[in-house]
């Protein structure tokens, strides 16, 4: 992605930033301390979400989701965990470079989608809504369209929404999944219902409007 930003973007994204680091810092110190200095626990049979990851998440930083996938988790564990003691000193041998999980199918998506807004909601309750949207929105894309489409199209939004501060998920970004739909084939019995949607969700770059009926 180009790293060009227009100074009236800049500005807006720099003053989005500020709000939310003045939200963070009027917690109290406990709650705080749970946001930045505690790895996130999701539940049984998932492995906690590191505080790197969780602050990235809480102060909109683009995340790539398939950090989020529990694969990936157990990778990171196994990657640091010392080799080798020598002479009574811990030693550090080279790993073969293990090769990380990508997501690559919707049950990939919906796990790292799903951990994700659990830590965002957890943080910020409000956010529930436009998030399960969204999610919707990416269920809808692939029922209609190849699993191509909905995984660029949603990268493609995640990376939109971090650098302008988008805080609303609900609405899909028109202009970037018409680029990267292009060429892609509809099912022909979803093709009018699907442009009729794409027509009532149409709205400006950044919009906060909600999602329209389906």
């Amino acid at each position: 992605m180009s790293s060009f930003v227009p100074s009236a973007i800049a500005t807006n994204v720099g003053s989005s930033q500020s709000r939310a680091i003045r939200d963070v810092a009027s917690r109290p110190v406990g709650q705080l301390a749970s946001l930045l200095d505690q790895p996130f626990i999701v539940g049984p049979g998932f492995s906690p979400v590191t505080t790197k990851i969780v602050t990235q998440i809480i102060v909109g930083k683009y995340l790539d989701l398939s950090d989020l996938l529990v694969a990936n988790f157990q990778l990171q564990q196994k990657d640091s965990e010392p080799q080798l003691l020598f002479n009574r000193c811990l030693v550090l041998t080279s790993h073969p470079k293990r090769q990380r999980h990508k997501i690559e199918d919707i049950a990939a998506w919906m796990e790292a989608f799903s951990i994700f807004a659990l830590v965002m909601v957890t943080h910020f309750p409000h956010r529930w809504k436009d998030l399960l949207q969204c999610q919707l929105l990416i269920l809808r894309t692939f029922r209609h369209f190849s699993r191509k489409v909905c995984l660029t199209y949603d990268q493609a939004f995640c990376e939109h929404a971090a650098a302008i501060c988008l805080t609303d998920w609900s609405c899909m970004n028109v202009q970037l999944f018409n680029f990267h739909a292009a060429g892609s084939s509809v099912r022909e019995s979803s093709l009018a219902q699907f442009t009729e949607h794409l027509e009532c969700s149409s709205e400006p770059p950044g919009s906060s409007s909600t999602l329209c009926d389906v």
